[in-house]
């Protein structure tokens, strides 16, 4: 005959046994937090009669408030390119969650008061998330870098061939002698006329590496000879434009320079 009762205390004991064996992994990955590489960076222009403010106050703002991980800041200056002569402002590497916990007392009123104020123009303002599986030695920094900004053709629905070149691109660069870095990022938010949706980053530690590229060579070796060729007519599919920009670290401005 059915125990209604003793089935009743089964049910109720193993909904508490279940309870404690799912409830610490809800918990757990409630608690959890998405991790991935991304820094913010600024464009600054400074104003040329206000230089010695600038770099006092940028000295100080990066000093008191961006001088540990994850809102440590690092100034770039811009050597060619459009945007000669400006400087580019790099906070990170970071996560969305993290500018959450970023504001120190006083942090807006000293940025816009001993930074801003001595800029003759700022802008444009980006995240740039790093595509993990696209990068060679992450934890090299080099003091110049050779940025190439991409802009994705949207009218002709290539877009599902990005991850196909940048791959080849990748074990290209892999396969290249010296260990300096080299990574893909994309840019997290729209962009419109601007067209800057991907940048490729080189680490470089002097000018005159520069003049020994072995891409297209090494290209060949590794994917076929004409493979080079080939490639270069697919990235002209899919991207529409594209520019250079090579920065050189300015230490003076960093935190543990100061």
């Amino acid at each position: 005959m059915f125990n209604q009762t003793l089935f009743f205390h089964f049910e109720k004991n193993l909904f508490w046994i279940i309870s404690l064996i799912v409830f610490p992994f809800l918990l757990q990955a409630q608690e959890k937090k998405e991790t991935y590489t991304m820094f913010e960076t600024v464009y600054m222009e400074v104003d040329k009669d206000k230089m010695a403010e600038f770099e006092a106050g940028m000295k100080e703002h990066n000093k008191k408030y961006h001088n540990k991980a994850p809102f440590l800041a690092e100034i770039w200056a811009v050597r060619t390119g459009a945007r000669a002569g400006s400087l580019v402002w790099m906070k990170g590497p970071l996560t969305f969650a993290d500018l959450d916990n970023e504001a120190g007392e006083g942090h807006g009123k000293h940025w816009r008061e001993k930074v801003i104020a001595n800029c003759a123009s700022t802008g444009p303002a980006e995240y740039w998330k790093q595509k993990d599986e696209f990068v060679k030695n992450p934890t090299k920094q080099n003091p110049i870098v050779h940025v190439r900004f991409l802009e994705v053709n949207s009218e002709n629905g290539q877009g599902f061939r990005i991850d196909g070149l940048f791959k080849q691109m990748t074990e290209t660069v892999k396969a290249m002698p010296g260990d300096s870095f080299w990574g893909i990022y994309e840019n997290e938010f729209r962009q419109g006329k601007q067209g800057r949706h991907f940048s490729v980053v080189t680490g470089y530690d002097k000018w005159g590496e520069l003049d020994n590229d072995t891409f297209k060579s090494t290209f060949d070796k590794v994917h076929g000879e004409g493979s080079f060729t080939k490639w270069q007519r697919e990235m002209r599919d899919v991207f529409v434009d594209g520019y250079d920009e090579i920065w050189t670290q300015v230490p003076n401005f960093s935190a543990s320079n100061n």
